[in-house]
């Protein structure tokens, strides 16, 4: 009994193990383990170097183009088969190609019915621009933009040039003596602006009252407002 509790320790070792080695693969396990691990690198750094040659065109293009300051979509060198990887895509996708993007500029003509600084500007007919005469901003067109309002429909026959000439003959006469006139020509057009009447409002401002003929190519028509002086310097119609 001394003996078979002396040796039950080693047997017990022994056991542990036989079931340790038993648990161990093979070596043919092993071996096709590691193969396949190595099959699975191999096709994955594959997947990482291929290009095709057209990927690689498009990539020295964009360069070039970067370069030379042009412009070029970035979307035409970004690889869309043989990669097989949203990694490769956020990583080698031409980021410069975006930077020498510029933005495309769209000039917006201005409407016929608008407002600056709470003046009404309304061009019912003739060509539409900024300004007004041969002043060719709003800002400094500010205090005859409200002249706008009188109109008429023989407008739609002239050119800007002719237009603004009509109404630099409406700036003046801003500033004229009564039954003034004044006259422009261009062309087979022709125009005058005069100041019919002058008076005071019931709130003390200065106001004119004035006439303005348009004429192309032998018909006439004729327009008529009354405009008064802001405060600020600007006029307001407040008849036409």
């Amino acid at each position: 009994m001394k003996r078979i509790h002396k040796l039950l320790p080693y047997t017990l070792s022994l056991s542990l193990l036989f079931i340790g080695l038993s648990t161990l693969p093979t070596a043919s396990q092993a071996d096709r383990s590691y193969a396949k691990q190595e099959r699975v690198e191999r096709a994955y750094k594959e997947r990482r170097s291929h290009k095709t040659a057209r990927q690689v065109r498009d990539h020295r293009e964009v360069k070039r183009d970067a370069r030379e300051g042009k412009h070029r979509s970035h979307r035409a060198a970004v690889p869309t088969r043989a990669v097989g990887s949203r990694r490769y895509v956020k990583r080698h996708a031409p980021t410069h190609a975006r930077r020498v993007s510029r933005a495309h500029h769209r000039v917006v003509a201005p409407r016929r019915h608008r407002h600056y600084h709470g003046t009404r500007v309304i061009r019912r007919h003739g060509p539409v621009y900024r300004g007004y005469g041969f002043h060719f901003s709003d800002s400094s067109a500010f205090k005859w933009l409200a002249f706008t309002a009188i109109t008429v429909k023989l407008l739609d026959n002239l050119n800007e040039q002719q237009q603004r000439q009509h109404e630099a003959a409406q700036v003046e006469a801003a500033s004229a003596e009564v039954n003034e006139t004044i006259q422009w020509e261009d062309g087979n057009a022709s125009g005058a602006v005069t100041t019919t009447r002058i008076g005071t409002s019931t709130a003390g401002r200065q106001c004119r009252e004035f006439q303005q003929i348009i004429t192309v190519g032998g018909r006439s028509e004729r327009a008529y407002g009354t405009a008064c002086l802001q405060p600020d310097g600007a006029w307001e119609i407040v008849r036409s």
